[in-house]
């Protein structure tokens, strides 16, 4: 199969970056070395600029927050050094859970994603790029 763009990672940005070109009809395929849904380590961090820019590319309300807060704390080690209260809401996210929901998204929209493959070799002269899985 040929494609125009072949993204590596299909989290986040590599997810909403593939649903961008499909509805430009842009054929595009991504790179995952993970099978979704799959764990991620990272807070779940979400911001409201980011619900904003979610929802213009999606075309739909950001529901898939576990929780939202107006409350930031920082700590140095386990003692509490300040607290702030913010005008503007933080969103709480399980990585995992996004980032599938966001995989559903461009695959329900036509994508390709090639999961449990890494790159194994790029071919510029032919234009071809060889996948672990024995892909090419």
């Amino acid at each position: 199969m040929k494609y125009d763009v072949v993204i590596v990672g299909c989290g986040p940005a590599g997810a909403s970056l593939g649903y961008l070109l499909l509805k430009n009809n842009i054929k595009v395929a991504i790179i995952d070395k993970k099978k979704f849904p799959r764990e991620k380590l990272c807070g779940g961090l979400f911001t409201y600029k980011s619900k904003l820019l979610y929802e213009e590319i999606f075309e739909k309300e950001f529901t898939s927050y576990i929780n939202k807060t107006n409350n930031v704390n920082f700590f140095k080690k386990d003692n509490l050094i300040l607290n702030l209260k913010t005008k503007i809401p933080f969103y709480l996210v399980s990585r995992k859970e996004f980032d599938f929901d966001m995989y559903k998204e461009y695959i329900n929209k036509g994508g390709i994603c090639f999961t449990e493959s890494t790159i194994s070799k790029i071919d510029t002269e032919n234009n071809f790029i060889y996948l672990s899985s024995g892909k090419k």
